[in-house]
């Protein structure tokens, strides 16, 4: 048997915790049955589309909020909205779907869609309008956001916590204007997840007391 260990490291920009010199943070399903915790029990937990649901309060776009008010989610409304006659249970159009909401909440441009969904250049050209006429609010946030990043040359994540956007002595303006669209989602979704990993490890610890003292 074999100790193993990781290292973690926060993104400058965004805060993201990032898992290396043996990344064991994104460990396929399948293999994490070989490792085994020193003390002998799992703690697991997930946020399902985080930064799909950061997103969504963050630009309180309606159409997003309803949809999982009604426990539905944006991939399966998009998918509806730009693809309406399509099958809900094809598993392949899923995964298309969701490479293009992702990029979307990024405002990229239609070689990137093209490029993370696997759709053609011309159906992203089409798409992209479509999807910024669909969730209007959104897209009027993203076009505020981008423009108050540039200006002020940082952004904030929902805890408060200020992000520096890349230097433009180093980066193109477009690179720039992405990462003020982004950096508010990625970064309060870092937040969410660390403090998510202290209250299971809190909440681990309240149950290992309990056990021992019973």
């Amino acid at each position: 048997e074999e100790r193993a260990y990781t290292h973690y490291g926060l993104e400058t920009g965004t805060g993201r915790l990032r898992s290396y010199d043996r990344n064991i943070q994104n460990v396929p399903k399948p293999i994490r049955e070989v490792f085994e915790p020193d003390s002998g029990t799992w703690t697991w937990f997930d946020y399902g589309q985080l930064e799909m649901r950061v997103f969504a309060h963050l630009t309180q776009d309606p159409r997003m909020l309803e949809a999982y008010r009604l426990g539905s989610d944006i991939h399966t409304v998009t998918q509806v909205a730009l693809w309406p006659t399509s099958d809900l249970q094809d598993e392949a159009l899923r995964v298309r779907v969701k490479g293009f909401n992702f990029g979307m909440i990024f405002l990229a441009k239609p070689p990137t869609l093209s490029k993370y969904s696997g759709l053609p250049l011309e159906t992203c050209r089409r798409f992209r309008e479509e999807w910024l006429d669909f969730y209007e609010m959104a897209a009027d946030w993203m076009v505020r956001q981008q423009e108050m990043g540039l200006a002020q040359g940082w952004t904030m994540t929902v805890y408060g916590r200020k992000q520096r956007l890349p230097s433009s002595d180093i980066y193109p303006l477009s690179h720039i204007a992405s990462c003020a669209v982004n950096y508010p989602t990625q970064g309060t979704a870092a937040d969410l997840v660390k403090r998510a990993m202290l209250r299971s490890e809190e909440h681990t610890s309240e149950l290992q007391a309990h056990s021992f003292s019973s």
